[in-house]
């Protein structure tokens, strides 16, 4: 990366700061120029990832003190070690797995869908921003139990749980809405 003045990086955009390679620490670089980089490189991330970084000032600061130590002959892209940091928090959550489980039901399953989907609708909230909000895996080896406890209707057909049974290893699906 050329040595930009600071002036100068406050007008770029976002996709910017997604493609801004390498940037060294050297002896016309100063520590608010990197910060500032390494902040933009931060707002850049997408909004799905940025929700896995839990104190982003405290990974701006980690990432400028890295450019920082490793000096004129480091190698670091400040977006990709950010992307990185939410990428590996994002698989240890557990949300991929939701996310596959998710997609799975909605195909497989489209009768149980449309039931869950038309019930949360009627109760005012997403069918998925519930879900995704309030299932809970249960997993032994390769089964996969996920449980969604649904609100309380006060009067007519009222559901109280969905569950969902996944195995991977024979790649079979069963949901249940009762």
């Amino acid at each position: 990366m050329k040595n930009t003045p600071l002036s100068n990086l406050r007008k770029k955009h976002a996709a910017y700061f997604r493609r801004i390679g390498i940037v060294q620490a050297g002896r016309y670089t100063r520590r608010s120029r990197i910060e500032y980089i390494v902040q933009r490189s931060y707002d850049a991330l997408p909004k799905k990832l940025k929700q896995y970084i839990d104190d982003p000032e405290q990974a701006i600061q980690v990432t400028t003190n890295l450019i920082m130590q490793s000096g004129s002959e480091g190698q670091v892209n400040p977006y990709e070690a950010l992307r990185q940091v939410a990428v590996y928090r994002q698989k240890k959550s557990g949300d991929n797995t939701r996310a596959y489980i998710w997609a799975r039901f909605r195909s497989e399953q489209p009768s149980v869908y449309a039931k869950f989907n038309s019930y949360m609708y009627r109760q005012g909230y997403s069918a998925s921003g519930y879900w995704f909000d309030n299932v809970a895996l249960n997993q032994e080896g390769s089964h996969i139990e996920a449980i969604c406890e649904l609100p309380a209707k006060a009067s007519g057909v009222a559901y109280f749980v969905l569950e969902i049974e996944y195995d991977f290893s024979g790649q079979e699906l069963d949901a249940y809405l009762y």
